[in-house]
């Protein structure tokens, strides 16, 4: 989803040491932003998560 970034909501992370370089690496790799990075991380584990509830509501 692409918005101006202005109007996009900001959320300020303290990362452990190393994190930084670590997310620097891996979206090189693949070609992103450290913050497109981060969003598809965060992404997949909310989409896992969302999953996961779905299943559990399926077997009740």
């Amino acid at each position: 989803m692409a918005y101006p970034s202005e109007t996009a909501e900001k959320f300020i992370v303290r990362l452990p040491d190393g994190w930084r370089a670590a997310i620097k690496e891996r979206a090189a790799r693949n070609r992103r932003s450290m913050n497109q990075e981060v969003l598809a991380a965060l992404e997949s584990v909310v989409r896992d998560a969302a999953e996961v509830r779905g299943n559990a509501d399926n077997a009740a």
